[in-house]
């Protein structure tokens, strides 16, 4: 099972941040940042038992995203202090700001129910169970060929098709070296791409969650 990614709204301050994202942002070019979320231990759910993606995490898969094609490009391209404005150091925060991801249609459902009265709401188990599918695993003895005990596992799967959105924005620095080293880099190259857009469409952000190697 699979969830298909997230759009992205651009909320930016400046007209070089916002030029940056906005390809990102239109529908048409549509930035795959999560394509598929594969079997985690337990899908986050909120109060009403909607799923969401957690900001950290969105958060944790650009950055790693960024720091393999930092790796790629070298340091003159991007480097490490340019990684700490992106997304800052522990105890700061980066120019990239990042929200939860929630399913369509999560806001209006959500504005539904703060309408209704306890008693007559949904079980969020049940809001849950809509969106959440289960896999048993277990570890098979090779000697054997049985189950060995002890090792059954319950996995929650997000159901194929889901659409999340997750809105990112970008927070120029106050230092003005700090802008300016921002603005180089989200200035386009040749192709007329900027870091942004490359990365964002790297297949490091394509999947999500455990075994996302296997492109289940």
């Amino acid at each position: 099972a699979t969830a298909r990614t997230t759009s992205v709204r651009a909320r930016s301050i400046t007209a070089a941040a916002a030029a940056a994202l906005a390809p990102i942002a239109n529908a048409a070019t549509r930035a795959r940042m999560v394509r598929s979320a594969s079997g985690t231990q337990r899908v986050r759910t909120d109060r009403f038992g909607l799923p969401y993606l957690p900001a950290r995490t969105l958060k944790g898969l650009w950055l790693n995203a960024f720091r393999e094609y930092a790796d790629v490009m070298g340091e003159e391209t991007l480097s490490q202090a340019d990684l700490a404005l992106l997304f800052g150091m522990p105890g700061t925060e980066g120019c990239l700001r990042f929200g939860n991801g929630q399913p369509e249609g999560a806001e209006t459902f959500e504005a539904w129910l703060t309408k209704v009265p306890p008693t007559f709401r949904p079980d969020p188990t049940r809001v849950k169970e809509a969106f959440v599918t289960r896999r048993g695993q277990t570890r098979i003895d090779p000697v054997t060929g049985t189950a060995v005990p002890g090792t059954l596992r319950q996995s929650q799967y997000l159901r194929a098709g889901l659409v999340f959105t997750a809105e990112i924005t970008l927070q120029p620095p106050p230092n003005p070296k700090a802008q300016a080293r921002l603005h180089a880099l989200l200035q386009p190259d040749e192709a007329g791409r900027t870091l942004l857009q490359v990365v964002v469409k790297s297949d490091a952000l394509r999947r999500f969650g455990t075994n996302r190697n296997r492109g289940v």
